[in-house]
């Protein structure tokens, strides 16, 4: 059976992937339409949008018009091949607002329309005969200098749209609409200079003509009210005053984008401005050249986005916390992954010391027999050797030659020396197994109890001995500790962690001391090695999951990232101290009872 908490990480670890995964899609898309916007024609151009909307919200259909100027008719520019897959009839370029139905909800609101029950909308007709079937729909509004622009919708979802269906539209109808709109534009400015004033005058991006020198030449009404300065003003600087000359975008670097424009290299940027009264704002843009009455200018639209920042700040952040998040589930993973280990040990342990404790048990049944029956043996040849006079003479020789031949008063001797190392040996033994069941602790890995650090430290030292006692003096400086309250088998992979890192960095003798001690409401295990130390550069990321500094097959990077978890779960820290060549202390703090509802799994 799963456990509820791992079930619900992993739910979350695939939650944020596929988070990661739409986000990635749409700044693809995002991407590719602001590529396609200098290579398509318009037509093509906005429907290769809609097609990517339409992907992007799992959506069957799809529909964008342009909102005339007088703002009462719609100029009907693209469908998706969804839309018109049934529809034969002939359409007017012009539609009048007042005969479309709801699909058309979002001019009069100026807010997205998300309807997921078409058929039972009010105002859910107006739509021409033959159209497809409306099951679900969104429509947007692109607004633009107080005045809906465009109308941008999708439709016929399987499941019911949400917040990130409107927002990836409303993302990718915006910027349709600049580059669709800044593209007719520079069409037009091309015609003749008087119709380029005329035309400025009506958009809300900012416009400057410049001569090849960069010098301005002409401005629109928006570039008057986004900087603040007067056309006279204007008409006095260069393009580069326009800019904060904030690295990167210094006054060379603007100068080398400029002459890029003139070899006829299209230019975008994004930086911060000034506007007149001091403010800072960013803003982005695009410089190319233009050919108006056959003279060649450079064309320079200009859009404030300080809006659009702020929202990317925003949008960074929930990144960095999904970021956050996923690193949590990844921790908490290879936490899981180590407990599940660790058990499986302690399993294997306690199996083998309950196998090894019934012979060890009948072995010291037997010496404790073999000790007696080996007295009554004794207490027999003494008395033998007291009758040996009353023997007669052969025989009280034959018998003397072979207590002299078998040397019997060393094997008297002897066999006592023998049972008891054998009962040493066994006691051993016997201590092994008992600190393999302490190490281990089978079924109390998740039982919080008041424990005793310095039986957990010496049961660990035990389990570690082989790892330590070739090249290692291990000293102890035990403090006067009261029990604490914890989770005993894991506090010992933590000593067991710290232990065998200590003998590794010992490359040939060395000193391990252990010490403890209480401050206040804490508790603290102090391990010591007089090893290679640790280098600065690596201090940093010693506690981080996989890293190691060992050779490969001698360790996984994962002891150090477990132990931090671990002594975090018991709302302690750990410390280190280290220089190269000399030696590493880590200090464990922990309290000795954690605040109640804390001490629990992370």
């Amino acid at each position: 059976m799963f456990d509820p908490e791992q079930r619900s990480e992993t739910a979350d670890r695939r939650a944020a992937a596929d988070i990661r995964q739409i986000m990635a899609a749409r700044v693809t898309a995002m991407l590719a339409i602001n590529e396609q916007g200098n290579r398509l024609p318009e037509r093509e151009f906005l429907t290769f949008g809609l097609e990517a909307a339409e992907r992007l919200t799992h959506s069957t259909m799809g529909f964008l018009h342009f909102v005339n100027e007088d703002q009462e008719t719609l100029e009907l520019v693209t469908w998706t091949a969804g839309a018109l897959a049934h529809y034969d009839t002939v359409c007017e370029s012009h539609y009048p607002l007042g005969q479309a139905g709801i699909w058309a909800a979002c001019f009069h609101s100026r807010r997205p329309l998300v309807c997921n029950d078409y058929a039972s909308a009010k105002d859910h007709n107006g739509i021409p005969a033959g159209h497809v079937e409306m099951k679900r729909l969104i429509a947007i509004p692109v607004i633009e200098s107080d005045k809906v622009r465009m109308i941008l919708g999708v439709g016929n979802k399987d499941s019911n749209y949400g917040d990130f269906d409107v927002d990836t539209l409303q993302l990718i109808g915006n910027s349709l609409w600049h580059i669709a709109h800044s593209a007719r534009i520079e069409r037009a400015l091309a015609t003749s200079l008087e119709k380029v004033q005329t035309i400025l005058n009506t958009v809300s991006e900012a416009i400057f003509l410049h001569d090849e020198n960069g010098a301005i030449v002409e401005v629109n009404a928006s570039a008057m009210g986004m900087y603040g300065y007067g056309r006279e003003v204007f008409l006095n600087l260069r393009f580069d005053d326009l800019i904060e000359n904030i690295s990167p975008h210094s006054t060379a670097e603007v100068q080398a984008m400029l002459a890029a424009v003139r070899s006829g290299i299209p230019q975008n940027f994004e930086w911060q401005a000034r506007r007149f009264g001091g403010e800072l704002f960013w803003v982005d843009g695009s410089v190319r050249l233009v050919t108006i009455g056959g003279q060649t200018f450079l064309l320079t639209v200009v859009r404030d986005i300080t809006e659009r920042r702020r929202l990317q700040v925003i949008a960074d952040a929930h990144v960095r916390d999904l970021v956050a998040l996923n690193k949590k589930l990844e921790d908490a993973h290879i936490q899981v992954l180590q407990s599940e280990k660790m058990a499986s040990i302690g399993q294997l342990a306690a199996g083998v010391a309950h196998e090894i404790n019934n012979p060890v048990g009948y072995v010291i049944s037997n010496i404790s027999s073999l000790e007696k029956y080996l007295h009554d043996f004794v207490t027999m040849l003494d008395v033998y050797e007291k009758a040996e006079p009353a023997m007669e003479a052969t025989t009280r020789d034959a018998v003397r030659r072979l207590r002299e031949e078998l040397d019997i008063g060393y094997l008297k001797r002897d066999v006592v020396s023998l049972l008891a190392e054998s009962r040493e040996g066994v006691g051993r033994v016997r201590k092994i197994v008992q600190d393999l069941k302490d190490f281990s602790r089978v079924g109390a890995e998740d039982e919080w109890q008041w424990t005793d650090i310095h039986e957990g430290l010496d049961s660990t030292l035990n389990i570690v001995w082989n790892e330590l006692k070739y090249k290692t003096t291990v000293e102890k400086a035990y403090g006067d500790l009261p029990q604490i309250y914890c989770l005993p088998s894991q506090l010992n992979q933590v000593f067991m962690n710290l232990l065998v890192n200590a003998a590794h960095a010992i490359e040939n003798k060395g000193i391990v001391i252990l010490r403890t001690g209480r401050e206040g409401r804490m508790v603290w295990v102090e391990v010591e090695d007089n090893g290679s130390g640790i280098s600065p550069e690596n201090l940093t990321r010693i506690f981080d999951p996989f890293f190691t500094t060992k050779p490969v097959g001698k360790g996984t990077g994962l002891g150090l990232s477990v132990s931090y978890s671990i002594v975090q779960k018991h709302q302690g820290r750990i410390e280190v101290r280290s220089e190269p060549g000399k030696g590493t202390v880590f200090r464990v703090w922990l309290p000795i009872e954690p605040v109640q509802g804390q001490a629990t799994q992370v």
